[in-house]
């Protein structure tokens, strides 16, 4: 899968990155959310994997509607250190609970897979 890391931690970013090339991921890197809403614009994506809280003007919130108006529709994966509820209302797929690990990373991709196959 193409994936879109939206992450303005860069040790995060970097591990995230490795970990999910190790899963045979292709990963774009985006430091902010008006990088990654950049991105949105040259490429198509598979996943966004999107920190909630990013340090900019464009917020993990706006980069979610931004998946949501893309064409085709990217699924986003939404991590941050508060529970799910911040997910209701704002368009992720998903949502991953700082600090999560390798087996919930690749369960919760494996539900926004499955969920748009279907």
């Amino acid at each position: 899968m193409k994936v879109l890391l939206a992450e303005d931690d860069v040790r995060l970013a970097e591990g995230l990155e490795l970990l999910l090339v190790s899963l045979g991921h292709d990963v774009v890197r985006a430091h902010s959310g008006r990088e990654a809403s950049g991105c949105l614009g040259r490429e198509r994506f598979d996943v966004a994997l999107v920190d909630h809280s990013l340090g900019d003007d464009v917020s993990g919130d706006v980069l979610c509607r931004i998946c949501g108006d893309a064409s085709p529709r990217v699924p986003v994966l939404l991590m941050s250190g508060h529970g799910a509820a911040i997910v209701t209302g704002i368009g992720a797929d998903g949502h991953l609970l700082k600090p999560f690990g390798k087996r919930q990373l690749v369960d919760a991709l494996g539900r926004i897979v499955q969920a748009e196959i279907e």
